[in-house]
């Protein structure tokens, strides 16, 4: 992987160009309020994902964008300072923030209790610093960071399932490096994944490498697929221009109902992760092996000769007890004795159709695994009946899976979420497929094909891992309805953004309309113009993360 790239904002690149206009309003904004022209600004995009969702930290393949939407950081570094000055421009939502930098070096600590947007900041702040600790340990083991002035302005909408969080903390990591280390260390794209994928676990968020992943590496006009496995990579997956007039576009419309993944995690999100790990570990036990423990302290990064630890709550809090990824490659690493792990090539047909028959035996034994006799377990299993299914004590279950993050549940429904995992896999293999290997299909075809796809996935969503909610059923069934080829949640879900497939203006502007009458003025008469504009978004793939110097 490439470095970050470096702009200036005069530069005629037309993929910043759309940025440029931000970087020059946040300038101005920043000499505004602190009276100082900052050294470099940093932008981060959000996210929408075309397909596979909740498949990420189970370490299946996905395919998400980046959008035209962005966090942008301006930055002033005080060299005799000791605090760090936050000024967000949504001001009367995100109160200025100022705290005092550990004098000794000391990492700074967050309080995960509180509820507050700065705990995003501070733990892009925090992955930051124990990196640089890390690989310059005599320059900041014991020295204070720089101190700084922050001015932020964002359009990602928070709370909606498009990575605003994440962007944040992805935007707060890479200014931190910049001011520390100067215009002239080239930061990489790959060392920049690996400090920020576990920086919402320090407020009890359960997160893996995806958000992270394509808001730092995508590329404009190209999706990113993204492989979690042997090891983390991207590839870029550019969608056929069929004729210069309709191009492929996505309509983002939030539903306006949020959902904050710290609140709602432990009967949401979290719990989710720990249904699939149960059933990651009841389909091995059925099977006869038991699935290899992981690392719960910490995970190692290889790159230009060095060896860099860091103290990760990933391991520890998501996956020590393996994923249903880790039970398939165990499954074919006895079935084909071959002990190396899938490694997914999105450009090789072969490497497709074999990944697409692996998924598809998944989906088999996980039906003979759970057998539905009478719908008898369509409402989730009990305590007992997994730690029978698991051949331990109800104690040892408890321990084992309940207690590594905060979870509420009446019971668990193992099943469902396993079978949504392997099917959502397997519809991100197809869709790669219909993108890369369509061969002569017209732009309708495809489009509709593509479009049954998001329409399965939404589908799975809604019944097997229960992740919608009413108003994104509303949202996706009147853009159906008014001419999106597709149309499904983005994000966790349970509230914020739903993504559709458009071309043409006319069919923009149609479901724009009706969601306008039908959703957005029937649940919201006084919402505004700006607040309507600001809801529904229409995006093609746009450049990830940048630095510009000024």
């Amino acid at each position: 992987m490439q470095s970050l790239p470096v702009f200036r904002i005069d530069n005629d690149n037309k993929n910043v160009s759309d940025i440029t206009k931000k970087c020059i309003d946040i300038t101005l904004k920043f000499q505004d309020k602190f009276k100082y022209y900052p050294n470099f600004i940093v932008s981060s995009p959000g996210r929408v994902n075309i397909i596979g969702e909740h498949i990420d930290y189970e370490e299946f393949p996905v395919l998400p964008m980046a959008i035209n939407k962005n966090i942008l950081c301006a930055v002033r570094i005080l060299e005799n300072s000791h605090s760090i000055s936050i000024y967000n421009d949504n001001y009367e939502k995100f109160a200025e923030k100022k705290f005092d930098l550990p004098l000794n070096g000391e990492l700074i600590s967050i309080d995960p209790s509180i509820s507050d947007w700065s705990n995003y900041f501070k733990c892009g702040l925090l992955v930051a610093h124990k990196f640089l600790k890390k690989k310059y340990p005599d320059r900041f083991n014991n020295a204070m960071l720089k101190g700084l002035y922050i001015y932020i302005k964002g359009d990602i909408p928070t709370e909606s399932g498009i990575s605003s969080s994440a962007a944040m903390c992805v935007t707060v990591a890479a200014l931190i490096i910049r001011s520390n280390l100067g215009p002239e260390y080239s930061i990489s794209k790959k060392e920049l994944i690996a400090i920020t994928e576990g920086a919402e676990h320090y407020i009890g968020v359960s997160t893996g490498s995806m958000d992270p992943a394509v808001i730092i590496c995508n590329e404009s006009n190209k999706l990113s697929f993204i492989n979690f496995k042997p090891q983390l990579s991207t590839s870029n997956v550019e969608l056929p221009v069929f004729n210069s007039e309709n191009n492929i576009r996505f309509l983002i419309a939030n539903t306006l109902v949020s959902s904050n993944k710290y609140e709602t995690g432990p009967i949401n999100y979290n719990l989710r992760v720990v249904e699939d790990t149960i059933a990651a570990n009841i389909l091995a036990a059925k099977y006869g092996f038991q699935l290899n423990r992981r690392m719960t302290e910490s995970f190692t990064y290889d790159e230009d000769d060095y060896d860099m630890t860091f103290n990760s709550t990933r391991k520890q809090q998501t996956f020590s007890k393996g994923n249903l990824r880790d039970f398939m490659d165990a499954y074919f690493a006895r079935h084909l004795n071959d002990e190396s792990e899938l490694f997914i090539n999105p450009n090789d047909h072969n490497s497709i159709k074999r990944t697409e028959q692996m998924l598809n035996t998944m989906i088999n034994l996980l039906d003979n695994c759970f057998p539905n006799d009478n719908n008898q377990h369509s409402t989730g299993y009990s305590i007992p009946e997994l730690a029978g299914l698991l051949n331990c004590s109800r104690d040892e279950f408890t321990r084992e899976y309940l207690l590594v993050n905060p979870v509420r549940f009446q019971t668990l429904k193992v099943y469902q979420r396993s079978k949504h995992v392997f099917t959502e896999a397997l519809r991100v293999i197809k869709c790669i497929e219909l993108i890369n290997f369509h061969g002569d299909l017209s732009m309708d075809r495809f489009l509709k094909e593509l479009g049954r796809l998001m329409h399965e996935s939404q589908r799975s969503c809604d019944e097997l891992y229960e992740c919608s909610c009413p108003e994104i059923d509303e949202v996706c069934e009147i853009a159906i309805a008014n001419g999106s080829y597709g149309s499904r949640l983005t994000g966790a879900g349970w509230g914020g953004c739903t993504v559709h497939l458009v071309s043409s203006d006319e069919q923009i502007e149609n479901i724009k309309r009706s969601l306008r009458e039908n959703y957005y003025l029937k649940h919201n008469p006084s919402i505004t113009e700006e607040e309507l504009k600001n809801a529904m978004i229409v995006s093609t793939p746009s450049m990830g993360s940048c630095i510009f110097e000024l």
